[in-house]
């Protein structure tokens, strides 16, 4: 019985790990093609990290913090609550950093801001 839970749990474990393998075995400009050509940062003047919050408005809950200078790929922008960071925007993009998940940042805290299209569009 309990060799047969242990050969389940390995053969699970090996599935899932074939399953990556196209990711990590892509050629550098397949793994180019995947990311986009340009990315952003953030940067906070009056604090060593920006906000990530849950929809675009400073009343969604934050989600996570991001230090300054960390790389984010901006994925749309949108119109929302309005907010002061290093400047009064009501805009926010929509972006994501590593492997974490999407989240909204005030425009003024990205720098090197990427063209981007608008997220309701």
């Amino acid at each position: 019985m309990q060799g047969s839970w242990f050969k389940r749990v390995l053969i699970s474990f090996a599935l899932a790990v074939s399953s990556l393998m196209p990711i990590v075995m892509a050629s550098p400009a397949q793994a180019a093609a995947a990311w986009p050509s340009h990315s952003s940062y953030s940067h906070a003047n009056y604090a060593n990290y920006a906000n990530l919050r849950s929809c675009a408005s400073q009343s969604c809950p934050i989600q996570a913090r991001l230090y300054n200078d960390s790389t984010v790929w901006m994925m749309c922008w949108q119109d929302g609550g309005w907010a002061t960071g290093n400047y009064s925007s009501n805009r926010w993009f929509k972006v994501y950093y590593g492997t974490g998940p999407v989240w909204f940042i005030h425009s003024s805290l990205v720098y090197n801001q990427a063209s981007s299209p608008n997220c309701l569009a």
